[in-house]
């Protein structure tokens, strides 16, 4: 779910969006009827709120494993024709089906076809014989004004999981060396779990991830009513275990468990918390004392960071 809104986010303006697959099913809704459903909606930051906003796209159905590529043709055009990135996607858009294909450009009017024509025209110089069968219209405004409705069907899987417990893992060791604790990392109380992220082990999914919360423990967020669009990461001791959560661009929380930890840390101010903002790309930390807010607090990487 989390890489779906990742997309919609668009950070790094890259020319194809890759979604769905068998841990993923996903539905829009913009309330204009089937045709205008299977519009991809991107998201843009303006006076300080995230908005809905359409981008020319020529969505590319991929039905053998329930999924679909949305290519950019703004980006694409951009591309070098002579270039290994623009090979490579006309060596597979041309063995796409064109009944596969559907185009989407954005005009004040029905007779205003330049976007659209753009757009054939790069299907076409990627190799798909595309011939259009139908069209509609709706106005611009008739479709950013709208509420739009995402449905989404998804499982964390084995793969997922890891990854997840992986992040997790690091941001903690990262925060040990940091803090001349690396002998921590190689208490046996750990080995488990580095099995299980390098790969060497299975574990159920629900042993390693252990409760999946979609409330904010964030003060702000609970202040504003609304999720910030970032990562955070944060671990500390519960009920003697090391825990860690973590929230990909201000969707769920992961809540994951990494193993007993050793008495001897079990302290007041052990644990830490980061914030990765990938619209400024920067790192802030997190403190749980609402008296440091604003006071200029540098927290850097360490496990006694509870502060």
């Amino acid at each position: 779910m989390e890489g779906l809104f990742y997309q919609m986010h668009n950070f790094e303006n890259k020319y194809q969006i890759r979604v769905g697959g068998k841990n993923l099913k996903v539905n829009f809704s913009i309330g204009l009827g089937d045709f205008f459903n299977q519009i991809f909606p991107f998201l843009t930051y303006q006076s300080g709120d995230w908005k809905m906003t359409l981008i020319p796209q020529i969505k590319v159905l991929r039905p053998e494993n329930n999924s679909f590529t949305v290519l950019l043709v703004t980006e694409i055009q951009k591309l070098n024709r002579d270039g290994r990135d623009f090979k490579e996607l006309s060596a597979w858009v041309k063995k796409v089906d064109p009944k596969n294909v559907r185009i989407f450009a954005f005009a004040d009017s029905p007779d205003d076809v330049g976007e659209i024509n753009e757009a054939i025209a790069l299907i076409r110089e990627l190799g798909v014989d595309y011939k259009e069968k139908k069209s509609h219209h709706a106005g611009h405004e008739d479709i950013v004004q709208k509420q739009i409705d995402v449905q989404l069907e998804d499982t964390v899987g084995e793969d997922a999981a890891r990854i997840l417990t992986k992040i997790a893992f690091n941001y903690f060791a990262k925060c040990a060396i940091e803090s001349e604790r690396r002998d921590l990392l190689s208490h046996p109380n750990f080995q488990q779990i580095k099995d299980y992220v390098l790969g060497r082990i299975t574990l159920p999914t629900k042993k390693v991830i252990v409760d999946i919360a979609h409330e904010t423990d964030i003060y702000d967020e609970v202040v504003a009513g609304g999720r910030i669009p970032g990562h955070r990461i944060s671990f500390v001791e519960q009920d003697g275990k090391l825990v860690s959560r973590i929230s990909l661009i201000g969707k769920r929380t992961y809540i994951i468990h990494l193993g007993e930890l050793p008495e001897e840390y079990r302290c007041e101010n052990f644990g830490s918390a980061h914030f990765f903002d990938p619209i400024r790309h920067n790192v802030l930390g997190m403190t749980q004392n609402p008296a440091k807010w604003n006071s200029g607090i540098k927290i850097g990487f360490s496990i006694f960071n509870r502060i």
